[in-house]
């Protein structure tokens, strides 16, 4: 079972115009905070589109998440976080008894 990995899925800067992004952020860094609590692993997903483009300032992660260096950063290029990106493997993977990330 995965239950114990968290993804964070596109929390862009390009993206805090969404209504309610703020209070979204906050309840995300809870969530980050249990989970480092308890030692599990978070990892942030980040989409690459003619909107959000590599490098660029929208593409970054939005600063205010409670984000370390040993996180796990995956891109995406499609809107499917699974489509060719290795994550479906790594979670596989996790969970066949191998706990490092």
């Amino acid at each position: 079972m995965v239950k114990d990995v968290l993804l964070v899925i596109d929390v862009q800067n390009g993206l805090q115009e969404a209504v309610g992004f703020n209070e979204l952020i906050d309840r995300i860094n809870q969530r980050i905070d249990a989970y480092r609590h308890t030692q599990r692993p978070v990892i942030f997903i980040q989409n690459v589109d003619s909107e959000l483009p590599y490098g660029s300032d929208g593409w970054q992660l939005v600063k205010a998440l409670h984000r370390q260096s040993s996180d796990r950063v995956m891109l995406k290029y499609h809107s499917d976080s699974f489509f060719e990106t290795g994550l479906a493997d790594l979670l596989h993977h996790r969970v066949k008894g191998t706990r490092k990330m």
